[in-house]
């Protein structure tokens, strides 16, 4: 399996511990060899193919995820049932995040541009 190109996961309905769980990725992501058929003897149903073990992986260890992807990559996890939402990118900084954090929201981009229009006094 190569690695997994810009995508968008919604929520995942295949267990109880991630219903309600959904993920925005985007960038890059190369998986160990065999993680798509360890899962799936750990009882996982996903697919062969693409980005579908994004979610199994936090499933398996929400604690850990996403220390372990590697590759160049941002992204975003909502678990409804723990009420969080996890703001990541890779070990690296490859692909940064830009964010500012307000009274009222959480603005975040993938580019310095957009996330200055709600900086306070950006003119």
């Amino acid at each position: 399996m190569g690695g997994t190109e810009k995508l968008l996961l919604r929520s995942h309905a295949g267990s109880k511990r991630t219903r309600g769980c959904g993920i925005g990725f985007a960038g890059e992501e190369f998986p160990e060899p065999g993680i798509v058929g360890r899962l799936r003897e750990r009882g996982h149903e996903l697919d062969a193919d693409g980005p579908s073990y994004l979610i199994h992986l936090y499933e398996d260890d929400p604690i850990a995820f996403p220390s372990g992807l590697n590759g160049r990559f941002q992204g975003l996890l909502t678990d409804q049932a723990r009420a969080t939402a996890t703001l990541f990118n890779d070990r690296y900084g490859m692909h940064r995040i830009y964010y500012h954090e307000a009274k009222e929201a959480f603005y975040f981009s993938a580019e310095a541009k957009p996330s200055w229009r709600f900086a306070p006094n950006s003119g």
